[in-house]
């Protein structure tokens, strides 16, 4: 039984950080965060608003289910510029 609990949870979470990252990066990504792509330093701000808007949404996740895991929300923003960058 408990096993069981555990793993809805971590479903519930997975599903919840599906539907955040798919909301932060088509509904709520502006015009201004599609500058994320150009060219010299011009990207900077518009990937670390983009980025940042991932990381506070996942902060917000992690400090309802697992506060001590708060580390995440600063993963998912390097992680994400970089990706982005990178793609």
């Amino acid at each position: 039984m408990i096993l069981q609990n555990k793993i809805e949870i971590i479903f519930l979470v997975i599903v919840i950080y599906l539907v955040k990252h798919f909301l932060v990066n088509l509904p709520l990504q502006g015009g201004y965060m599609l500058k994320k792509t150009l060219s010299g330093w011009g990207f900077v701000a518009p990937l670390s608003l983009h980025s940042g808007i991932h990381a506070i949404l996942t902060l917000g996740i992690v400090a309802f289910f697992a506060p001590q895991l708060y580390w995440l929300a600063i993963f998912d923003f390097v992680i994400h510029f970089l990706m982005d960058r990178i793609k």
